[in-house]
């Protein structure tokens, strides 16, 4: 078809639950560098199947994951060019330690692990300062931010994960000295 790209055909030989609108978007994110040797950072790792997607469609890329699953170890033996660690996505010094054991900037961060919104702020507010000037950071699953079972609110509530969202975009519409300490 004409939405199907590259990446959505690859993700289709994996047992991966990333469907085509995330791998459509990864593709136009990733397709012009994906010689490249990028830095991913995939959190929630589930079976490995969107590493195996990405080892495959990014040959020179460093893949790096986080999961509490111990299961998911094993995929750092499984995936050529892979390192798997196994901590708490909420817990900034365990994220912390993992960054300054594996060091660098990352070119991508896929957050795709335990959907609280504890999590996810915690995870974004901590990771943050390691994406690499014009990298992403993309929170898969922020939706959950109207779930109340995952932490989430009603529409407009504040302290979820899409209300961090708005108020970034504020602060960067905003700008200049109107936008400091406008997010925290």
């Amino acid at each position: 078809t004409p939405q199907e790209t590259d990446l959505c055909r690859i993700a289709a030989r994996h047992d991966t639950d990333k469907g085509p609108g995330f791998t459509r978007t990864y593709h136009s994110l990733l397709s012009h560098v994906r010689d490249e040797p990028l830095r991913l950072l995939e959190i929630g790792l589930y079976n490995g199947g969107s590493m195996r997607m990405f080892r495959e469609y990014l040959p020179n890329a460093t893949l790096h994951g986080i999961d509490i699953d111990p299961r998911c170890f094993a995929y750092q033996d499984e995936i050529p060019g892979t390192q798997v660690r196994l901590l708490d996505q909420g817990d900034p010094a365990a994220l912390l330690a993992f960054i300054d054991e594996l060091g660098g900037e990352y070119d991508l961060i896929l957050d795709d692990g335990g959907h609280t919104m504890q999590q996810q702020i915690t995870s974004f507010e901590t990771l943050w300062d390691h994406v690499t000037p014009g990298g992403a950071y993309i929170i898969e699953d922020i939706g959950t931010s109207y779930f109340l079972e995952y932490g989430g609110r009603e529409l407009n509530e504040p302290g979820t994960s899409m209300d961090l969202c708005k108020r970034l975009t504020d602060a960067v519409n905003l700008g200049g000295d109107v936008a400091q300490g406008f997010v925290s």
